[in-house]
């Protein structure tokens, strides 16, 4: 059995390991999760933790795509599950070996009360809200977004100092339902 190694005690935090505790806690309360509500969840608690505590939360970059707020490396770790619920954990790749391994578990209880407060909320809120939340106006992925005559470009990296800058993204419902018929579902910029 592979024995899970803890990550150090401050962030910033390989951010699968964000994602897998927010996964357990889900689970926990009988929650399903969308590839694309988490990312969401897991932007908005890095970009409230970063403007808390002016540390970012996890490690990485996120970029701007369609549906808001995107980290490649949960992207990847969670990609097969499109549009479905996810139902596994982020893994590693031993690059020595090519081996999948787990990732570390956070460690620090400051960090695991804060994601456990504030994840919980977040995930509760359905994904199409969660997208509206990070496109409200002033929010780092609208400003990173907005190209002349109102046309959007998707694909910029959202810098912490734009996060920082920025009106906060989260936390007032502004969107009821998918606009028209539309699938959420998150790929890369084309």
């Amino acid at each position: 059995m592979i024995e899970v190694s803890a990550v150090h005690d401050d962030p910033p935090y390989d951010p699968r390991s964000i994602a897998n505790h927010l996964l357990d806690i889900a689970w926990q309360y009988g929650l399903s999760v969308t590839h694309l509500s988490l990312q969401k969840v897991i932007y908005f608690l890095h970009e409230r933790y970063l403007k808390e505590n002016g540390v970012p939360l996890c490690k990485g970059h996120f970029v701007a795509w369609k549906h808001g707020p995107v980290h490649p490396q949960i992207w990847s770790a969670f990609k097969e599950a499109g549009r479905d619920p996810i139902r596994h954990h982020a893994y590693g790749l031993d690059v020595i070996t090519g081996i999948p391994s787990q990732v570390p578990n956070v460690s620090n209880k400051q960090i695991l009360l804060y994601l456990t407060a504030r994840g919980l909320d977040l995930l509760s809120i359905p994904a199409h809200r969660l997208v509206g939340l990070s496109h409200l106006p002033g929010s780092a992925w609208d400003q990173i977004t907005k190209r002349a005559c109102g046309q959007r470009e998707y694909g910029a990296r959202i810098s912490e100092e734009l996060m920082l800058k920025a009106r906060p993204s989260g936390f007032v419902d502004v969107r009821d339902s998918p606009e028209g018929n539309e699938e959420l579902y998150e790929q890369p910029p084309s």
